[in-house]
């Protein structure tokens, strides 16, 4: 649609009407009595104004006409917006006010890995099975996301039903939503990230409304880079990031302190259950324990544990337990990425990344990275530690 007008289009206007106007002074003809002639020539100069009033009024005429189509347009797109955040005027007119740019894995056009049937979501809206839908993000502008969610098997939603964008989790905050008709093969919705540093796993889901079965994909992880502070120092308790809006905090001066226990690695994953997953994980009379204990602790947590190298693979929001390190206190750390070859993690009080000690680069408090083997599905221990396995959400 357009909405301004060109010069070609403002002269062409213009010369229409001035021809018109030339052809009805020659209405009168020459060869008529010199009183004629006279009334002639008032009749063609009252014709003339009046041609130009017309131009006039035609120009007034268009003005009003494109104002009228910027206020149906704006219109239109706020109705849109409201009615269905999926659609393409919202997508378009997506802005920010900050200059934050965010990024996706998978990215944009790569569909998300299959779900498992075997593996079902556990939370406090009830339990998401896997094995039925997958996504992908088919256009970002800005921070908005346009996801695209089909059948695994590239069938059809042979019923009803409602697709949902959740965020952090399956049973998180609705980021987007949207109806969708029997017999639909795709569902397109679209989800805006709003944070300003850190990462968002975002949850692409389809409820039957027949049945009531939740279904979700694998999530898209929606992050900035770079994905904390980074800086020489810091403030005890200083935010570096977010990580599924639960903030990481600064342990102290170079990102490590013994004893305070409200930045300990502990307190950091006490506080995304409690955040994320609505789950006190914290023991009976103790304030989170030292990480070493926790592996084997789970059941007192109400968390189910799996050994490195054994049957089940990590997944994110997944509780990486290590034994060793300084004093052989341990630590623990929440899973925020799991890849063929590696797996990225988020914690509290590991320290500062050392130049020339590439033995210190999984420090970094979000997007730490440690080699793993899908295969095995065994997970690199570090120096001085030992991965002992991860802990879960029960599935069932």
């Amino acid at each position: 649609m357009q909405t301004a007008f060109s010069d070609n289009y403002t002269c062409n206007c213009l010369l229409k009407h001035y021809k018109r106007s030339r052809e009805n002074k020659k209405i009168i003809t020459p060869k008529k009595r010199k009183g004629k002639k006279m009334k002639a020539k008032k009749i063609a100069s009252v014709l003339m104004l009046i041609g130009m009033f017309v131009v006039v009024a035609l120009l007034s005429s268009c003005e009003k006409q494109e104002v009228e189509e910027v206020v149906v347009t704006s219109s239109d797109q706020q109705a849109g917006e409201q009615a269905s955040p999926d659609s393409s005027v919202a997508l378009r007119a997506a802005t920010l006010a900050s200059d934050v740019t965010y990024y996706s894995t998978p990215g944009v056009g790569v569909w998300t890995a299959n779900s498992s049937r075997n593996l079902p979501i556990k939370g406090i809206c009830g339990t998401a099975e896997g094995g039925v839908i997958k996504a992908r993000v088919t256009r970002q502008v800005n921070g908005t996301f346009e996801v695209e969610i089909i059948k695994q098997n590239r069938g059809f939603f042979l019923g009803m039903g409602v697709a949902y964008i959740k965020a952090g989790s399956p049973c998180g905050g609705i980021a987007s939503q949207k109806s969708y008709s029997a017999f639909s093969q795709s569902i397109k919705l679209s989800f805006s990230a709003t944070f300003n540093t850190g990462y968002v796993h975002f949850y692409p889901m389809v409820i039957d409304g027949k049945t009531g079965v939740r279904y979700y994909a694998e999530p898209i992880l929606v992050y900035t880079y770079p994905l904390f502070n980074s800086k020489g120092s810091y403030t005890q308790g200083e935010e570096l990031a977010t990580a599924n809006g639960v903030v990481v905090k600064a342990a102290g001066k170079g990102l490590y302190d013994a004893n305070k226990l409200s930045v300990q690695c502990t307190e950091f994953c006490n506080r995304y259950y409690s955040q994320v997953y609505k789950k006190n994980i914290v023991n009976k009379g103790k304030n989170g324990g030292h990480g070493r204990d926790w592996y084997r602790e789970a059941s007192a947590k109400g968390l189910d544990a799996f050994p490195n190298s054994g049957s089940v693979a990590p997944r994110p929001g997944d509780i990486l337990c290590f034994t060793g390190g300084p004093g052989g206190y341990g630590h623990v750390a929440i899973i925020m990425e799991v890849t063929n070859t590696y797996v990225r993690l988020v914690h509290q009080n590991m320290g500062l990344v050392e130049d020339g000690k590439p033995e210190t680069d999984w420090h970094e408090p979000v997007g730490a990275k440690l080699d793993y083997d899908y295969r095995t599905k065994t997970i690199s221990s570090p120096e001085n530690y030992t991965v002992k396995g991860w802990l879960r959400m029960p599935m069932y």
